[in-house]
């Protein structure tokens, strides 16, 4: 990379901004003087001997580059750079030419049509509408867990016993009757007045060792014992980390100053460029040769833009354009939501393996989602999505049919419903699933068989797939 001039700073690699100020450099060779009059040819003299060397000459004095101003030229004029200094004391002046008035651009093609616009706010509460169609009736929740015994209720008092009766008069014996059942066993009469001790028994054998029981408080701290003896030195450990440097000491003193070096060439400057360019926005230079020998090269940005011109004359209409593809809906500042049902009825036959996507016939208010045809809900920000979805019908034939929701094409996991149904059996299957999903994602609502099916739609909302964004 060449060497570049810095009239404030001297060469650099990178590029500077001029300023006015001046740098020294080393003097250039003074000017040879004039050459006076031939005088008459001598004698040959004999070659002497050479003579001795000379004294080193003074220094010469150093050059100086000083900016003086930059001038506007006139437009189409060429750049230019006039020194006004002399000798080795340059003083530049910068002449920028004035940019030309720039042709006026062709119009522009006609711009796509804007995005629809956000959702404006809230009109009044309008007259209350007709009552819509009754919902899809929800699944019959699971029988609930048998609630815990209760807590018995406590023991009623005995009641009072009553009055002993008259005792009556003794009657004549009579004959002595068959031998009764044994009566009921009676109460355990009180316990009677505690006995003497008995005459101690042998001892019994020994028992089986018990249990260990829990761990006992831990005891108090002893007396600290005598220190021991002196153990024998262990091994030299490893050497431990660098520690961190220590402050910096003190300046030393400074040195003698060395001798005087010898005088260098004089350094000599010229100018080889002059360059426009459309992307600089200050003027500079930079320096193509060395340090004693410098090439410089200026370059000067363009003046600046002219005065617009006149609007020329409007030209003819353009034919109207193909009409763009639709924007896609607003959001509606109460969430995200959308959902699409079907009120037609009809008949419909899944082939063993096959999966069907479900037609509706109508479409539900949508806010930041939209609808492909008649077939999917299309959200279109990424997120988590709450479906909520249903089927009322009727088999023809006995067998095993599946519900469930996809995600771009995907079988959502949570979302399906199996069920075994006789023929002439009417089912309502629905469901809810939560699904993560990226912009632009298509949502449908599939049957699935493994065996051959036919299906009846019944009256009423038969088919139901209701979205909404959750956290919304």
């Amino acid at each position: 990379m060449p060497n570049q001039f810095d009239p404030c700073g001297g060469f650099a690699n990178g590029f500077a901004e001029p300023a006015y100020c001046c740098k020294y450099f080393r003097g250039v060779t003074g000017a040879t003087g004039s050459v006076g009059p031939q005088g008459m040819t001598g004698a040959t003299g004999a070659l002497g001997p050479p003579g001795p060397r000379g004294e080193q000459g003074p220094r010469g004095e150093a050059g100086t580059v000083e900016v003086l101003r930059t001038i506007t030229g006139e437009p189409g004029s060429n750049a230019a750079v006039l020194n006004s200094g002399e000798g080795s004391k340059a003083q530049l002046t910068f002449v920028i030419p004035a940019g030309m008035q720039g042709l006026r651009g062709a119009t522009g093609p006609a711009g796509l049509q804007g995005l629809r616009g956000e959702v404006g706010p809230g009109g009044p509460v309008g007259p209350a509408g007709p009552r819509g169609p009754a919902g899809v009736p929800g699944a019959r929740g699971a029988v609930g867990p048998q609630g815990a015994q209760g807590i018995p209720g406590p023991i009623g008092q005995p009641g009072a016993t009553g009055p002993q009766g008259i005792p009556g008069m003794r009657g004549a014996a009579g004959v002595t009757g068959p031998a009764g059942s044994q009566g009921l066993k009676g109460e355990t009469g009180p316990a009677g007045p505690r006995g003497l001790q008995g005459i101690q028994g042998i001892q019994g054998l020994k028992g089986d060792t018990g249990a260990t029981g829990p761990q006992g408080l831990q005891g108090l701290k002893g007396d600290t014992g005598a220190t021991g003896p002196q153990g024998l030195q262990g091994i030299q450990g490893l050497k431990g980390e660098t520690g961190p440097a220590g402050p910096r000491g003190l300046q030393g003193i400074q040195g003698l100053k060395g001798e005087t070096g010898a005088t260098g060439t004089a350094a000599s400057i010229k100018s080889v460029a002059i360059q426009t360019s459309g992307t600089a926005k200050h003027a500079y230079c930079y320096n193509e040769g060395s340090e004693t020998a410098a090439e410089l090269v200026f370059v000067i940005p363009p003046g600046e833009i002219g005065p617009r011109g006149a609007t020329g004359a409007t030209g003819p209409q353009g034919a109207t354009g193909a009409a763009g593809q639709p924007g896609l809906p607003g959001r509606d500042a109460q969430g995200v939501y959308g959902g699409l049902y079907n009120l037609e009825e009809g008949e419909f036959e899944v082939q063993p393996d096959e999966i069907v996507a479900m037609t509706f016939s109508g479409f539900l208010p949508a806010s930041g989602m939209w609808y492909d045809d008649h077939h999917s809900v299309v959200v279109n920000d990424a997120g988590t999505y709450e479906i909520a979805y249903a089927l009322r019908a009727k088999s023809l034939k006995s067998g095993q049919i599946q519900i469930a929701v996809t995600n771009d094409g995907v079988v959502i996991p949570c979302s399906q419903i199996v069920r075994d149904l006789a023929a002439d059996e009417q089912a309502d299957l629905s469901g809810t699933a939560l699904v993560q999903t990226k912009a632009g994602a298509h949502l449908h609502f599939i049957v699935f068989a493994k065996e051959h099916a036919k299906i009846v739609l019944r009256p009423g909302v038969n088919l139901s797939m209701h979205v909404k964004k959750a956290g919304v």
